[in-house]
């Protein structure tokens, strides 16, 4: 099981138990405050997703990149993972989402998924912290992420 996500964002009031956003989740358009609602909103569905993969240098990748969207609360967000997408340590991010836009790049992948019990912060966690090529990269964590909120009928959690 995951030991969580380094570097959190610290609140100064931080009676509550909602959780505090990841680092890697922060857009420079969102304050603490929306941070922290974004990261605690309540997830109804998600969806999968792919785009062709693009190099550090902008050039085309011989590999695919993959996210998923998710809604919450009536709203889109893309959560992904990447080499340094994060600041300070955290290599899955938040932002809004672009995916469903045809000029996008993106391909959505089968039809979206109901998710129960699950906030955003709940997939930012399933993406994983640490981007690690072979082994943990943008493929596994959209893979782990697909299985949040879902019923799980195993009694493996190896993830």
């Amino acid at each position: 099981m995951m030991q969580g996500i380094k570097n959190l964002i610290s609140s100064s009031s931080s009676s509550s138990s909602s959780s505090p956003p990841p680092a890697g989740m922060h857009q420079a358009e969102q304050n603490i405050s929306d941070l922290h609602s974004t990261y605690n909103a309540n997830v109804q569905s998600v969806q999968s997703g792919s785009r062709p993969g693009h190099s550090s240098s902008g050039s085309s990748a011989p590999f695919d990149h993959h996210a998923v969207e998710v809604t919450a609360n009536g709203r889109t967000f893309q959560v992904e993972k990447g080499p340094g997408y994060g600041t300070e340590g955290g290599d899955t991010i938040v932002k809004s989402s672009n995916m469903q836009n045809p000029n996008s790049g993106w391909k959505m992948e089968g039809e979206k998924q109901s998710v129960q019990g699950a906030n955003v912060g709940d997939f930012v966690k399933a993406g994983g912290t640490d981007y690690k090529l072979p082994g943990d990269t943008c493929i596994q964590a959209k893979d782990r992420m697909m299985n949040v909120g879902k019923e799980d009928t195993t009694s493996s959690d190896a993830k």
